[in-house]
């Protein structure tokens, strides 16, 4: 029951909507604070929104320490959302997800900072045919991503 409710919660509404954070990045705290801004303007009657912690809309520190949390409070998340970052990170086709395979094979890497922020923060994001993932992530971010700098790669 804990994984599944691991699996339905946050995590993958975040797998649905296109979208992976990893955790442990440096300015996750506010690029997470901004992509929860950009989903409440852009659908303001969306489910996901309930899915999402209230810490990820308050400001960029509250949304980084409340993904720590997460992961931190609830053994299931944590173990799930360590697999999550552990594929994307070795580009890895798909994850186990309620013994099922979770395709990631579209996922692409990209840093993305608030502007004036001192971190990128690795994100992955689901590249549509002919997408960048530059592209993918303005895309999801909206009127928001002017407030963003992005761009292509991971971490090295």
């Amino acid at each position: 029951m804990v994984e599944f409710k691991a699996a339905t919660g946050w995590v993958g509404a975040f797998l649905e909507l296109g979208v992976w954070f990893e955790g442990g990045t440096k300015g996750v705290g506010g690029v997470l604070h901004a992509f929860a801004r950009a989903i409440s303007a852009q659908r303001p009657e969306s489910l996901y929104i309930s899915l999402i912690g209230n810490p990820a809309f308050e400001g960029p520190d509250a949304a980084a320490d409340w993904r720590k949390k997460q992961a931190d409070d609830n053994p299931e998340i944590g173990a799930l959302t360590r697999e999550i970052d552990k594929a994307l990170g070795a580009r890895a086709e798909s994850v186990e997800i309620l013994c099922a395979d979770y395709p990631l094979h579209d996922f692409v890497p990209v840093q993305a900072k608030v502007r004036g922020s001192r971190y990128f923060a690795q994100v992955y994001v689901r590249t549509g045919e002919g997408q960048t993932a530059v592209e993918a992530l303005s895309a999801l971010l909206g009127p928001v991503a002017d407030e963003f700098e992005i761009r292509a790669g991971s971490k090295a």
